[in-house]
């Protein structure tokens, strides 16, 4: 794994007023809780599994995934705006795809599993590229939800000529509520005012 030190991949909860927050990329309630990998500070695995409500109230370690679905012909990259139904950091824009890995489920198998469900996009794990690993660690809703979180941050690169318009996805309406393109640049402008 890269150094703890690299920056969050994730803008947050990019509000359109600038604003930010971070966001948990876990998925909302379910009939069947989801259950994680638990893993030692150094991001290896425990060899125990626990459910995502408990993990998260003990902030034990465990992974996630987040994709960026990059454009070079226009050097844009695809953001979502999370649901409204989300249990955190409803209605604010986030990257172009993340979630949680699954218990006994592999890296590149949950982006690709991600981008499917949130987006309809089925790519093979080698279409996506391995840019690092960084441990997230947040507080939030007062202490009751604690995310300690290694993060596989993956780029997916489109191919030249080949940029989809935002009414071309089909959207997880429980996950994602719109997805838009974005000038690199601005980004970057959004990641400094933070």
């Amino acid at each position: 794994a890269a150094a703890a030190a690299a920056p969050a991949s994730r803008v947050h909860g990019m509000a359109d007023d600038g604003k930010t927050g971070e966001a948990d990329g876990g998925a909302g309630a379910a009939a069947e809780e989801e259950r994680f990998d638990v893993l030692n500070e150094d991001g290896s695995k425990t060899g125990e599994t626990e459910r995502r409500s408990v993990v998260h109230a003990r902030g034990l370690y465990h992974r996630a995934v987040h994709v960026w679905i990059f454009s070079p012909d226009t050097w844009e990259v695809l953001v979502q705006l999370r649901a409204a139904c989300k249990d955190s950091f409803a209605s604010m824009w986030d990257i172009s795809c993340a979630g949680h890995i699954s218990a006994g489920q592999g890296s590149r198998e949950a982006a690709c599993r991600e981008l499917e469900e949130e987006l309809g996009i089925a790519v093979p794990p080698s279409a996506l590229e391995l840019l690092f690993s960084n441990l997230q660690r947040e507080t939030d809703r007062g202490g009751a939800f604690i995310n300690n979180e290694w993060n596989d941050i993956y780029l997916l690169t489109l191919a030249r000529g080949c940029r989809p318009p935002p009414s071309w996805f089909v959207l997880q309406e429980e996950e994602v509520a719109a997805v838009k393109w974005i000038d690199v640049d601005e980004l970057a402008g959004m990641f400094e005012r933070q």
